[in-house]
């Protein structure tokens, strides 16, 4: 059975987002009250509808809290060759190198 990346990129895009997201402001050296401040100023920009069930933004806060704290190093376990993700490897390289480039000016 062959794996096809394209389809399985359409159904995790947000979730992909999340966590290169995450490599990006890890590697730009922000801790994690500063990350929750990007994160907040994103909110802010992508607003939640009003009628949204508490139920449902309570799961989705539990959910993105994992996402926002897996380990996504280069060499973990997401990225690694039996992990779920190994395709996205070359991209979380390049979140990283952006923001070494911008904050360190690597």
């Amino acid at each position: 059975m062959r794996f096809d990346r394209d389809a399985h990129l359409r159904g995790c895009r947000r979730e992909l987002s999340i966590l290169l997201c995450t490599v990006l402001f890890r590697a730009a050296g922000l801790e994690w009250y500063e990350q929750g401040d990007a994160w907040h100023l994103i909110a802010q920009h992508r607003p939640s509808p009003a009628d949204m069930p508490r139920g449902r933004l309570e799961a989705m806060a539990e959910s993105l809290r994992l996402l926002m704290s897996t380990d996504f190093a280069s060499d973990g376990p997401p990225l690694s060759e039996i992990g779920p993700l190994p395709f996205t490897a070359e991209w979380a390289g390049a979140f990283h190198r952006a923001a070494h480039t911008a904050v360190f000016n690597e």
